[in-house]
């Protein structure tokens, strides 16, 4: 968890994969297996590879059982339905989430609550009904401060900022990702900060603020990131470069994204 939260997604899920190795020498417990592949999955999807975070929650759905209802399950059931949503099955995604938040309200689970929120906030923006999906992630966005989930308040505040963003609502999305910037290094959780300074700088780009969207792009990429975060961040120099005119840098920067998503669909 530690690593995750600093955006070490590649070491967070080696390390879940060796304690799933271990468990698989050791008396089965379907439970806890369950709870690995949960955590397997989540880092999948941290990493922005919703490919492989897929499957893995499946198999975490199908150890866990249906009754009681637990926070186990209900968790699984936001990180399957946030992967669909990634893949673009908006349908099962939005059915998954939806059971999701009827069961975590029934265990009381303010943070499967809060990604399976997220789930079904992100969709609606994706699928273009803005009004909706920004009013569902802050909806997430305060409960998730008033529960003191910080790494769920982040998550959340990175879809609330792209949601503005494909809104069109630019000077908000700027406004959001300056306030979960501040709270993501007060609260130890960095490893977002990639993605949110990234996002910052594309929008204060399509402002017209380009010397304020270089210093957020280069805040980005100082930290090295890498999966779904790096794809951003590269991105988003490659798209500044562009409108400087600057085509060699434009172009190494888009080399370093293909390269990155080698490994994954979805981004």
């Amino acid at each position: 968890e530690a690593a995750a939260l600093s955006g070490g997604y590649d070491r967070a899920i080696a390390v879940i994969q060796a304690a799933l190795g271990d468990d698989s020498a050791a008396e089965p417990d379907a439970i806890r297996t369950g709870a690995l592949l949960e955590r397997l999955a989540a880092y999948h999807l941290g990493s922005g590879n919703p490919d492989a975070a897929q499957p893995v929650a499946r198999r975490a759905l199908d150890l866990l059982p249906a009754a009681p209802p637990s926070v186990a399950r209900a968790q699984v059931q936001g990180i399957l339905a946030q992967a669909l949503g990634m893949q673009g099955h908006f349908d099962e995604s939005n059915r998954l989430a939806e059971e999701a938040l009827a069961t975590a309200r029934l265990v009381d689970s303010a943070q499967a609550e809060i990604r399976a929120l997220g789930c079904i906030g992100r969709n609606a923006a994706a699928v273009g009904d803005a009004e909706s999906g920004v009013a569902t992630l802050r909806q997430a966005l305060t409960l998730a401060h008033s529960v003191e989930d910080f790494p769920g308040a982040a998550e959340i505040s990175i879809a609330l900022v792209l949601a503005l963003h494909w809104a069109g609502e630019l000077d908000e999305a700027c406004n959001v990702a300056d306030a979960a910037i501040a709270e993501s290094s007060r609260w130890g959780v960095e490893g977002f900060g990639s993605t949110l300074r990234a996002i910052r700088g594309v929008s204060a780009f399509l402002l017209g603020r380009w010397a304020e969207a270089d210093d957020w792009i280069a805040g980005a990429l100082e930290r090295d990131p890498v999966g779904s975060p790096g794809v951003l961040a590269h991105g988003a120099r490659a798209l500044l470069d562009l409108g400087r005119g600057r085509l060699d840098s434009a172009a190494e920067h888009l080399e370093i994204v293909l390269l990155m998503c080698q490994d994954f669909t979805a981004t």
